[in-house]
């Protein structure tokens, strides 16, 4: 995405921040595919950020599934914290970052799924 696109804030959209795990390839598609399931409706927008570890080809895996959802894209070097303070919902799978979104106010959700 355009650096600074996705920080606009438009109140009629729910911002859900998506942080991916390196090495969770499973995990991370499993996540996508339960967003496709419910088809969220053009109030709810993806942001979907990648652990500044996680490869760059496993990234560029996911960048149709997000689009598809007319999700964005967030660059892995981008500020943590300045993402988190974007989006309304945090989902991750086991993160620092989900306590780091309730200590600034953000909601998170730690999302498992059992096979």
């Amino acid at each position: 995405a355009a650096a600074g696109e996705w920080e606009k804030r438009d109140a009629g959209i729910v911002k859900v921040l998506i942080l991916s795990q390196p090495m969770m390839h499973d995990w991370n598609e499993h996540l996508l595919e339960q967003f496709n399931t419910y088809r969220l409706d053009s109030t709810i927008q993806i942001l979907f950020k990648a652990h500044p570890l996680q490869d760059d080809e496993e990234i560029e895996a996911y960048v149709p599934k997000i689009q598809s959802l007319g999700g964005v894209v967030i660059d892995k070097r981008e500020n943590i914290h300045r993402t988190i303070i974007q989006a309304d919902l945090v989902v991750g799978y086991f993160s620092t970052a989900l306590e780091e979104a309730i200590s600034l106010g953000v909601p998170a959700v730690s999302y498992t799924h059992l096979t």
